[in-house]
């Protein structure tokens, strides 16, 4: 048995929804812990995880992932998955195993799920790589123009100083007042208050 400790995201519902990567490597885990109090898995059960895999599934509470050693302990000895609804490297806790596994010495793999992070932006045609710009699919145009994604009428946009390309004349214009707001630089098209 080869010690490790893989994350699984097991996305938005049923046993279906995770990757074929993320499904193949829990069938070959020895040992599978599942958390299920920081997010439900829509529409499906432990048990049914159970049967989909032909494995069984060990549910472990907060106080166990946060203080327990049930998780490394077994990941030192064998392939070990620890899963959650939607992505598990989302919430704190979870990241904090993993760093617990990497300092001793466990190799980590993460597979990645859909989360309602990922999945709600893209519902509204936003997206995330662009702050909230609209998306060019047609059949998001119409909810994508339903929300209000530009300053009002005699404002500014308040732009992250890595918005525009090296070399362009706003690159490093948007800065922050002392009151945490977004004002762009002098000579640079006035203030935004």
């Amino acid at each position: 048995m080869t010690p490790e400790l893989d994350f699984v995201g097991l996305g938005l519902s049923g046993v279906d929804g995770m990757t074929v990567k993320a499904f193949n490597a829990l069938k070959e885990c020895d040992r599978i812990f599942a958390e299920f109090y920081t997010s439900n898995l829509i529409g499906a059960s432990a048990e049914d995880l159970e049967k989909a895999l032909g494995k069984k599934i060990e549910i472990v509470y907060r106080s166990e992932v946060e203080e327990g050693h049930r998780i490394i302990d077994s990941a030192k000895e064998c392939r070990t998955a620890f899963v959650t609804a939607g992505d598990t490297m989302l919430a704190t806790t979870h990241v904090d195993l993993m760093i617990q596994a990497k300092y001793e010495n466990i190799p980590v793999k993460v597979f990645n799920g859909v989360s309602i992070f990922s999945a709600c932006p893209t519902c509204f045609g936003l997206q995330p790589t662009s702050s909230g710009g609209r998306s060019p699919c047609r059949s998001s145009r119409r909810v994508a123009a339903q929300v209000p994604l530009r300053p009002h009428h005699g404002e500014q946009e308040a732009r992250s100083p890595h918005h525009d390309p090296p070399g362009h004349p706003r690159r490093g214009a948007a800065l922050h007042d002392r009151q945490g707001r977004h004002r762009v630089a002098p000579g640079r098209g006035g203030e935004v208050g």
